[in-house]
């Protein structure tokens, strides 16, 4: 795991303790979006 990894889980766990709302579903596509993003740097 790498150091970007890591701020992203902190970011996500915050995103978690926000709950549910009328942005959960913005989160959710940055959430994936960055997921990508991840995925495709550790590939490389």
């Amino acid at each position: 795991m790498g150091p970007q990894q890591r701020g992203f889980r902190k970011e996500s766990q915050r995103t978690k303790r926000v709950g549910v709302g009328p942005q959960q579903r913005e989160f959710r596509e940055e959430i994936h979006q960055a997921k990508q993003v991840g995925v495709a740097e550790a590939v490389l």
